[in-house]
């Protein structure tokens, strides 16, 4: 029985593979070996980022227990504001960044639709030649 695809579950697009993973017949569309490490880099930013996104959450948080805890201290109350302000300003940043970094990995690796369907559509054959080929893009699949 053939491996099934991973699916992305945000998308619900497929995800490309490192080369030595995909079958003779869909290498062309799957990763060598520098994208596959700028995944991995990718993936080390993005979980980096949102590592830090929930701890300014936790920090935010204590920040406004603290708050509201200090009472009528005006001057403790507008400098924990502060704070508070400029810990909401990074927390949108990187909630930006992330952002920026899911819309990289969807672009860079995970398959259009019309790409998928292409590769369905190609069967490999066992006596071929020149005058069988069809189009460019079945002659490229078939020779690398």
């Amino acid at each position: 029985m053939a491996r099934q695809r991973f699916v992305r579950p945000s998308t619900g697009a497929a995800r490309r593979r490192p080369l030595r993973e995909a079958d003779k017949n869909d290498r062309w569309m799957h990763l060598h070996t520098g994208l596959v490490s700028f995944r991995r880099s990718l993936h080390c930013c993005w979980n980096r980022l949102q590592a830090l996104s929930i701890t300014l959450l936790r920090v935010q948080i204590l920040g406004q227990t603290l708050r509201f805890a200090v009472g009528n201290q005006p001057r403790v109350r507008r400098a924990i504001g502060r704070y508070l302000h400029a810990i909401a300003r990074a927390m949108q940043v990187y909630a930006v960044q992330i952002r920026r970094l899911f819309w990289m990995d969807h672009n860079f690796f995970d398959i259009p639709q019309h790409q998928l369907d292409v590769s369905r559509q190609h069967r490999p054959r066992t006596h071929l030649r020149i005058a069988t080929i069809e189009n460019d893009r079945e002659a490229l699949k078939m020779t690398h």
